[in-house]
């Protein structure tokens, strides 16, 4: 896939279906900037909420430099559902590259990086062979690994740590980032900080 901007601004996406992918349609949605491409094969797994929207988002997709001139992996969770048999799972786990298989038992799921080359073989492997599921209920859940990153915004005006530094109240050496505010002074929530 290409994505190219005009100079209207607007973003174009080109695809070119992989091996045993011809005939399938890909649409293409642009919203507020952000560039959506969606195989029809993978309709009903998204709306049955079996596969994240996020795998599709070409444009956050490349902001997070999971394109092929920054890596040649892509990072997903697995989760393990009803309906899944441990055939299924072994299959789709299988196909991560060098061992990077994790359990998450938290969440009841793996977390994984296919290769390129095995991406095709992957989605094969979630989809049947007409392209959809027999029941959407079937299928693993499956999202995009994300790149995250810590944003301070919100969760420090929460617990009041804008009022303090502005009273000059800095919670310096401390192992504990929650304070209670105070006029004078910051208390550790948690004993023993």
């Amino acid at each position: 896939m290409t994505l190219t901007r005009g100079p209207d601004g607007r973003q174009a996406a080109s695809v070119t279906p992989g091996p045993g992918r011809k005939g399938r349609f890909f649409r293409t949605l642009e919203q507020d900037g952000r560039v959506t491409v969606l195989p029809s094969d993978a309709d009903q797994l998204v709306a049955a909420g079996r596969l994240d929207r996020g795998l599709f988002d070409v444009t956050a997709l490349l902001a997070q430099q999971y394109d092929a001139a920054h890596t040649d992996a892509l990072p997903l969770i697995v989760e393990e559902t009803d309906g899944m048999t441990a055939s299924s799972l072994n299959e789709l786990t299988g196909l991560a590259e060098n061992a990077s298989v994790r359990r998450l038992d938290s969440i009841d799921a793996h977390a994984l990086r296919v290769g390129d080359a095995d991406l095709g073989r992957f989605w094969k492997a979630l989809v049947s062979a007409d392209g959809q599921r027999t029941k959407a209920a079937d299928a693993p859940r499956v999202w995009l690994d994300g790149r995250v990153s810590a944003a301070l915004d919100r969760s420090t005006a929460q617990i009041g740590a804008p009022d303090m530094w502005s009273a000059g109240i800095a919670a310096t050496g401390s192992r504990w980032p929650y304070w209670t505010p105070e006029p004078t002074r910051a208390i550790p929530i948690w004993p023993g900080g």
